[in-house]
């Protein structure tokens, strides 16, 4: 119903509606509202939620693929630990390699009391946990390559919530020597160091480390002008053992004893291995070889010999310019001494003179040069020979003295104890490691001079048992859900 209300005197009049009716339009209004709103409340939630769930998916997708990443990381670092023995070949590679990486990581709290196990043709290391995600590393056993080198690949599956990625990295075996020779010089004994004396390296500085694992007293002395060109590695617990003397001295291209200690020594806590020796291939050539004993003429100019064996007791001394060809064999005790001129296109093996009553010594008074076995030529006198390279003098039980010019050393020299005195000085270099086989100190005095080529080393130098371990193949990372 409808009222009339008049305005003026005229007879005008409007109409109108009832309030009740202005109301119900209003509420229907306020419904309409309340329902798009509601409805896009509803749509925002589902679209956060959305967002929230694709940012969750993409954090654990990036948690898996760091986690896999470094599942892979985790396992080479610890296949470099790994040693099989050295006659390890396709068909005991599985086991042999099982039983190398057991024996790195079984009983190490990372597997949480797992154990490494083998099918035969897959190796599982068991999953380890960090924090929220988690990684699970396979071996799995490939054919050999072209040449008949075992091979394998290594996969890393790492899990984070629901999301979960896999890469993996082809691996083949190689050869791998003791940690001793990744050092210039590595002595059991003490390394002293004093004078002008100098070592360096040819390509770069870490050519030019030296080790020493002495427990027992001063482990390393450098004093005087001395200069090593790389830094310095020990094992002992005792600060004491390292000795730093002398106004002129330069470790690692430093000359501030204080910064010295503080970014060029390294106490390290494992110490690295030194390798064990394989005389046998020598002592096996050694019977075949000319005898040189008392009756030898060894005071002749320009002498040459070719394959060698000096009998135990004959203290030969070469006064004349000499030349050795192939193998030079010496049975202990000896004194051995040259003191001329000398050139060795041979391998210089001595019998283990440790518990040999007698001194036992080789000692180059003047000018020596030593191409090694490499320099022999491809006859049958030599081919034995030939086959036993990267060494260059292998002398168990013998002090070596060098007193003058050394041109080049092509290979790893090892003794019980060495001696660079005078003006020795190596105007060539020395293509491998010097390493200190006993106890004895390593000295080195005056002006003695070394340059270490470690580029140019054999990795498994003959006389030294070597192991075999696995490395990574170029070009064969991939990934992958």
């Amino acid at each position: 119903m409808y009222t009339r209300t008049r305005i003026d005197n005229k007879n005008c009049w409007s109409e109108r509606r009832p309030l009740r009716s202005r109301r119900g339009v209003a509420y229907l209004f306020s419904l309409a509202m309340l329902a798009l709103m509601t409805t896009m409340a509803v749509a925002l939630m589902a679209s956060t939620n959305l967002n929230l769930s694709r940012g969750q998916h993409m954090k654990d997708s990036l948690a898996a693929q760091l986690s896999a990443e470094s599942g892979l990381q985790f396992v080479s670092m610890n296949f470099d630990k790994i040693r099989m023995p050295e006659g390890t070949n396709e068909a005991t590679f599985a086991t042999n390699l099982a039983a190398a990486i057991g024996e790195v990581l079984n009983e190490t709290s990372n597997l949480c009391g797992g154990v490494v196990t083998c099918d035969g043709t897959t190796i599982t290391i068991p999953k380890i946990i960090v924090g929220d995600s988690s990684f699970t590393c396979t071996v799995t056993i490939l054919a050999p390559d072209v040449n008949g080198t075992p091979q394998c690949r290594v996969s890393s599956l790492g899990v984070s919530g629901l999301a979960s990625r896999t890469v993996s990295l082809d691996m083949q075996m190689t050869g791998r020597a003791a940690g001793a020779f990744d050092y210039a010089i590595a002595s059991k004994g003490g390394i002293y160091v004093s004078g002008n004396a100098e070592i360096n390296g040819m390509n770069m500085p870490d050519e030019a480390s030296v080790l020493s694992v002495n427990q027992n007293a001063i482990a390393i002395s450098i004093g005087g002008s001395a200069t090593i060109g790389g830094d310095l590695y020990l094992t002992a617990e005792d600060d004491g053992s390292l000795d730093l003397t002398g106004g002129g001295l330069s470790v690692g291209g430093e000359s501030d004893i204080n910064v010295i200690r503080d970014n060029n020594v390294h106490w390290l806590e494992d110490e690295p291995s030194f390798p064990e020796l394989n005389l046998a291939p020598f002592e096996a050539l050694a019977e075949t070889a000319t005898v040189i004993d008392a009756s030898t003429d060894v005071d002749g100019k320009d002498l040459v010999f070719n394959n060698v064996r000096i009998a135990a007791g004959t203290n030969p001394e070469f006064k004349q310019d000499t030349v050795i060809n192939g193998l030079l064999y010496i049975e202990a005790p000896n004194e051995v001494t040259f003191k001329s001129k000398v050139i060795l296109n041979a391998i210089v093996v001595t019998e283990d003179g440790n518990g040999v009553t007698g001194a036992s010594t080789l000692d180059f008074k003047s000018q020596v040069t030593v191409p090694g076995v490499d320099a022999l030529p491809d006859t049958e006198e030599f081919a034995d020979v030939k086959t036993l390279r990267g060494t260059a003098i292998l002398a168990p039980g013998f002090g070596v003295q060098f007193r003058g010019q050394v041109n080049s050393i092509n290979g790893t020299i090892a003794a019980d104890q060495f001696s660079f005195l005078g003006n020795s000085s190596i105007s060539g270099d020395v293509s491998g490691t010097i390493i200190g086989l006993s106890s004895k100190d390593l000295v080195m005095s005056g002006n003695a001079t070394i340059l270490v080529n470690k580029e140019a080393a054999d990795d498994t130098p003959a006389g030294f048992v070597h192991f075999q371990g696995v490395a990574p193949v170029g070009n064969t990372y991939s990934e992958g859900d």
